[in-house]
């Protein structure tokens, strides 16, 4: 509304139907951009008011140069692509974190034709064009493993002038909830949500003493190291794998013809080449040199209900959440996946007449479908949930196998070849829980499983202390944005 001043049936009209109501004085919006009343929205209103009594800037005045989006090139010029030059996408930008599931690569010809973002150390990059707003900010920095990398056009880049403002302050405040409401509250929706480049030049932005900034620097740097530890665990558990199989070092045959007789494509039900091909064959013979058994033989279940049915008794206070494929994660389900805004809960008619299906400690999830169709998670949560229909469960026998070590030959690239195998072409790729069942796993030693195990839950407590620490320089920005510094610095005591 642009009156300063409502009128008593107008304030009765509110009332009744409990309506939001932002009032804006037509100056304001005369001077702006905006007129939509999403822009207006109170919760964005109020936000603006608590920066009233800080130091602010703008994103304008602390860059380097105009923000600015990538591009991507056409993929009729083969010169473009095949190369080193990591291509990051909205699907690889994550809450501070770039997923290194890259789908293309391009080549030095393409970044030196883009060379106006070509990614520096310490660039930030934004997610701006999406079909919903829970991605239209997602915000990462850049560091120094990911290069050479480049963006496309839904990601833009904010490269930060130091010697103005840390970035290390910069990222962490756009992942606070602060900066999550000043990048939705510029975005508009049209036939997707998005945002443009000088919108995000525009965003208000508070400004803590260069000692506060330094502080929030130091906590990420140290959650950075902390989350390098973790790689680096997983990394060596996953060395040991491939060390013990024989498989560190292995290429597979170039040979592309293989010959099966009729009962071979009866015994599979498989008819097509892309099954039995030689390097498959390759592998399963190396992995038969071991102790093994398939994983129906090392599993109590292997299957998946049909989808649940959604409760709409919101005032339960049990409640069993349906895990879905977007709930999962690299290793781990996403933390706190219920408290998503969208997050379901089923019956518990379904739950009843569906038990084996509610998730256990150390349960394995395997994605069943669409683009990650061969990760596998492990449940360590005590949060009830089930999982629906496009995704797996695979509940190892204990007495068989370590579900860790269990989970880390399914994600080796081992285990993801072999899982591949499995998927049927049809209107999308898809894995059935009768194919996944006769896929062979070898067994070692109970002492090499142990230590694999250790290792990879050493990796996720380090894991752990790298987001907790995040979480805590977010929450320490947010107070400084609530009360004071001298508030949030006690935040920074990390011993």
């Amino acid at each position: 509304m642009t009156s300063q001043t409502l009128s008593p049936s107008l304030i009765s009209l509110i009332q009744k139907h409990n309506l939001d109501i932002s009032i804006v004085e037509a100056k304001s919006l005369l001077n702006g951009t905006r007129i939509d009343a999403e822009h207006y929205q109170l919760d964005y209103l109020d936000f603006r008011k608590k920066f009233d009594h800080l130091n602010q800037s703008t994103f304008w005045a602390i860059v380097e140069r105009k923000v600015t989006t990538g591009h991507t090139p056409s993929m009729k010029d083969e010169s473009f692509y095949g190369w080193d030059v990591k291509f990051i996408k909205t699907d690889n930008l994550r809450e501070n974190e770039i997923k290194p599931d890259f789908s293309h690569f391009l080549s030095d010809k393409w970044n030196a034709i883009l060379a106006k973002t070509t990614l520096k150390e310490w660039d930030i990059i934004v997610t701006i064009i999406w079909a919903t707003y829970e991605i239209v900010w997602r915000t990462a920095m850049i560091d120094k493993t990911l290069l050479p990398a480049n963006i496309n056009q839904n990601v833009a880049l904010i490269r930060v002038n130091p010697s103005k403002v840390n970035p290390y302050y910069i990222n962490v405040f756009l992942n606070s909830k602060y900066g999550k409401l000043c990048l939705h509250s510029m975005a508009r929706q049209t036939e997707q949500v998005n945002l443009n480049c000088t919108e995000i030049e525009n965003i208000p932005l508070p400004l803590p003493s260069p000692s506060f900034q330094s502080s929030i620097a130091s906590l990420v740097q140290t959650a950075h190291s902390e989350r390098e530890k973790s790689k680096s665990l997983y990394a060596e558990a996953e060395k040991i794998l491939l060390d013990e199989l024989g498989l560190t070092d292995w290429k597979p045959t170039e040979e592309n013809i293989d010959i099966k007789t009729s009962e071979e494509v009866r015994l599979f039900g498989r008819c097509d080449a892309e099954f039995f091909q030689p390097k498959y064959d390759e592998l399963i013979e190396n992995i038969k040199k071991f102790p093994h058994k398939t994983i129906s033989e090392l599993s109590s279940v292997v299957w998946h209900p049909s989808n649940p049915p959604y409760s709409d008794n919101v005032d339960r206070k049990e409640k069993t959440y349906i895990l879905t494929q977007k709930h999962l994660g690299e290793f781990y389900p996403r933390d706190n996946f219920w408290e998503d805004e969208d997050a379901l809960f089923t019956t518990d008619d379904f739950l009843y007449n569906n038990k084996k299906y509610i998730l256990r400690k150390d349960d394995l999830i395997l994605y069943s479908v669409w683009a990650y169709i061969w990760k596998t998670n492990i449940y360590n949560l005590d949060t009830p949930a089930i999982i629906w229909s496009f995704v797996t469960l695979i509940r190892p026998k204990k007495e068989l196998i370590d579900s860790y070590y269990f989970m880390m030959f399914m994600n080796s690239w081992v285990g993801i070849e072999l899982t591949r195998r499995n998927q049927r072409w049809l209107a999308q790729q898809y894995i059935y829980p009768y194919d996944i069942r006769e896929q062979i796993i070898p067994i070692l030693s109970p002492a090499i499983q142990s230590k694999i195990s250790s290792l990879i839950v050493s990796s996720h407590e380090a894991r752990t202390r790298s987001k907790e620490l995040l979480e805590r320089a977010k929450r320490a920005v947010e107070i400084f944005v609530e009360e004071d510094e001298e508030t949030a610095k006690k935040l920074f005591d990390i011993s």
